[in-house]
This record gives C-alpha cells, sequence and structure tokens, in this order.
C-alpha cells in the first residue's frame, strides 16, 4: 500500500484486512472499522476519491463533534486515532504504536479572537454542534492567513475565495464556510476589530456559484416509492413510517430516531418534540395516513418491550436507535424497487424535506407558512430549501418585499 494512490474505499478494506492479518482482537477491528465507514460516508458526501489526511481531520472532527479545544473522551481519542492509522498504512503500509503529532489538531484553535467569537456565538444561543462547525471553517480561513503571513484586505478574501473555489470539498462545504466566514468578518467590524467591511465581500453572488441547488423528487416519485414498500411485512412497515413521516412532515432523521410515544398528542393528531437541530419545538399536525401508519407500526411490527422511543431496532438486542442517521440506505433501497431515477441526486431522507418545501411552494404555500413546517428559525433557511424552483422563488421574492 505504501506510496500507492488508492480510492479510499480499496484503502479502508486493505487497512482492515492489515489489522485482521497483524492479530488485532476482533473487538478492534471492528471499532477501527466503524470509524472507517463513517470516514467514507463523509468522503462520498463530499465527493472525495482519495484520502487525504489534512483535508479529512477538519470534516471528520465537525462529524464526530470533537472539539479539540476541550477534553476529549477516550473514544474521541481513539477517533483520531483511527485517521493516523489509516494515514500511516496509505503512507508506510503499516501502523504505528505511538502517535506524537508535531501539530495537534488544538493548534486550528489558538486564535484569541476566535475564542472570543465562539463565546458570542454562544451567547446568541446557537448549539454546540452549530458553534463547532462555523469554528472549524473560520479557522480553516485563520490557518491560511497565517500561512501566508497576510493581514485582513480585501485582496487577502479575494485570495481565499479563489483558493476555496478550487480545492476539493463540496458544494455544501464551501458554502458553510463562506456563510461563517462572512459572519466571523461582520463580527470583527462591528466590535471594531476591523475597519473596514469585508463582510460584504461576500454577496449573494459569490454563494451562489458554490451552493448546489438541493435535490428535489415530484409527487409522482414520491408516490412510487411509497408503492414499492411491502407494508405487510415487518420490516415494510417501519419503512412506509418513516417515508411518509419524512416526506409528509419533512421531519429529520435525527428527530426521527428520538421521537417517543409522549410526542404524539393523539386528541389533538399531532406531533410535538424538541429538534435537535435547532432545540425549537416542532409541532406537526398528523394526518390520517400517518396515523395510521403509526398504529400499523406501532401494533403489527414494533418490537414489544418497554421503551418511550417509537422506533426500536426490529432484530436483537431490541434497542432504540444510537445513530442519528439509521435510515441513510432506505430511500435508495426502494427507489431502485420503484424506478426512480436519482442519478446525479442526492437520495437520503434529507433531499425528502427540500422535495416536501419545493412541492409545498409549486402548490403556492407562502414561505413562512413552508418554513413553520420544516422547523426553521427563518425565511432565508427556507429560502436555499426552496431554491429549486427559480420562477416559483421570485413570485415569494416579490410577496416578501411588497408585505414590507
Amino acid at each position: 500500500m505504501a506510496g500507492n494512490l488508492t480510492p479510499i474505499e480499496h484503502l479502508v478494506q486493505h487497512a482492515v484486512l492489515y489489522l485482521q492479518n497483524n492479530g488485532y482482537s476482533y473487538s478492534s477491528v471492528k471499532r477501527y472499522h466503524k470509524c472507517w465507514k463513517t470516514l467514507l460516508q463523509v468522503c462520498q458526501r463530499e465527493c472525495i476519491q482519495y484520502f487525504c489526511y489534512e483535508q479529512c481531520l477538519p470534516l471528520m472532527l465537525m462529524e464526530w463533534q470533537i472539539d479539540p479545544h476541550a477534553p476529549v473522551s477516550p473514544f474521541q481519542r481513539f477517533q483520531i486515532r483511527s485517521l493516523k492509522g489509516i494515514r500511516d498504512f496509505q503512507d508506510h503500509g503499516k501502523f504505528f504504536k505511538c502517535y506524537r503529532d508535531k501539530q495537534q489538531p488544538s493548534a486550528l484553535f489558538d486564535s484569541e479572537m476566535l475564542q472570543k467569537y465562539e463565546n458570542h456565538l454562544r451567547e446568541e444561543g446557537l448549539k454546540e454542534s452549530t458553534i463547532l462547525s462555523r469554528k472549524y471553517a473560520v479557522s480553516h480561513f485563520l490557518k491560511y492567513q497565517s500561512e501566508q503571513e497576510a493581514g485582513l484586505s480585501d485582496q487577502f478574501i479575494i485570495q481565499y475565495l479563489d483558493r476555496l473555489q478550487n480545492s476539493p470539498f463540496s458544494p455544501a462545504t464551501k458554502g458553510l464556510y463562506l456563510s461563517s466566514i462572512k459572519k466571523y468578518l461582520e463580527f470583527l467590524f462591528f466590535r471594531q476589530e476591523i475597519s473596514t467591511p469585508l463582510h460584504r465581500l461576500f454577496s449573494g453572488n459569490s454563494f451562489s456559484k458554490y451552493v448546489r441547488l438541493p435535490s428535489k423528487y415530484s409527487q409522482e416519485d414520491l408516490k412510487s416509492i411509497l408503492s414499492a414498500v411491502d407494508r405487510d411485512s415487518l420490516l415494510g412497515r417501519r419503512d412506509y413510517l418513516v417515508l411518509v413521516l419524512a416526506m409528509q412532515l419533512g421531519i429529520r432523521s435525527g428527530d426521527l430516531c428520538l421521537l417517543k410515544m409522549e410526542n404524539i398528542h393523539w386528541a389533538t393528531d399531532s406531533i410535538q418534540f424538541i429538534q435537535q437541530k435547532t432545540g425549537n419545538e416542532q409541532i406537526l399536525p398528523m394526518p390520517e395516513n400517518v396515523k395510521y401508519a403509526l398504529l400499523d407500526y406501532l401494533k403489527n411490527s414494533r418490537p414489544q418491550i418497554s421503551s418511550p422511543y417509537i422506533f426500536i431496532r426490529p432484530q436483537a438486542p431490541y434497542t432504540p436507535y444510537e445513530n442519528t442517521n439509521p435510515f441513510y440506505k432506505l430511500i435508495g433501497k426502494y427507489m431502485e424497487l420503484s424506478g426512480v431515477n436519482y442519478s446525479g441526486k442526492k437520495h437520503g431522507l434529507h433531499a425528502m424535506r427540500h422535495s416536501l418545501a419545493g412541492n409545498l411552494l409549486a402548490d403556492g404555500a407562502d414561505l413562512p407558512v413552508i418554513s413553520g413546517i420544516l422547523g426553521h428559525s427563518s425565511t432565508e433557511t427556507t429560502m436555499r430549501y426552496t431554491g429549486i424552483d427559480i420562477t416559483a422563488l421570485r413570485r415569494i421574492a416579490l410577496e416578501v418585499t411588497y408585505e414590507r
């Protein structure tokens, strides 16, 4: 393996074989493989074909929500070790017993001003995962500034934007970096840390070329997907319930995993829960078909165990789902069975939220109504979801202007 440029999925396969052939215990191999499977998912999402430690490290720390500025748990330390292990296997064909990097990940967070910015974000009430994502984005920017030994100027910002445009990051990650850096520069300007409003360089046009429009599926596509589910089987009843909750109510995968019996209000035919991502309460109507799908699952498919959670693993041990995205491949499975074409489109549960937003907009729903259904705190976020239909967006934009 040493010195070869190998596609990351093959690199992981060879690394697992290396561990097995060199006497690593079954449990150790399983822990490494679990970390690397997450790495594969992130690289697939980011369109990364070959493993690069410097590129993948910040992405994986964000994915695992590891803050190098804070103490890490033993398993978080192992997750970082798994990245170093596959890096060394790629470079040297073996794993090293001890890792003492000259530059620890925490070096990215040594900026005093970045710490002040973090405190500012926390005062604004943002979730820790959101704060961490913005810190990584800004630290990437500050690291490049340090390497270039440059001051903050419009020339440097343009230079960085060109570098970001040519980077291998996915459009979504580039969009995250852009918006985070813009907010950071805005923070500096209004604190009078800088005298030039550099955040104004980040116009709407500068974002549009980085952010890919969300994937949307038509009402006919969604009906075909649902028709492909075998609702007479144990697993099919669960899958059908997951799909209608995602398609019709736009509930995120992480929130589906955490749904409890107490969140179902039968008297008012509603579902009420706290969103994992935003921390805000969400109250959604429960249509008849969703209610019957829920009853069918609870009565005929859900393992009969004492647990407050609605969704339970269908096989022993019968426990709630720990993974926040256990239904990642579910949509793809039924798209294949139904013949729905998803080539070049995202096909996870989150694409169902985009589809719901786009279809509601096409049906004439107002933007604030769509925001309420999706649980967005601002219509600006919803605008990104409904960015698929340019004609409809222009109509909405005119309505918003008129209301002002």
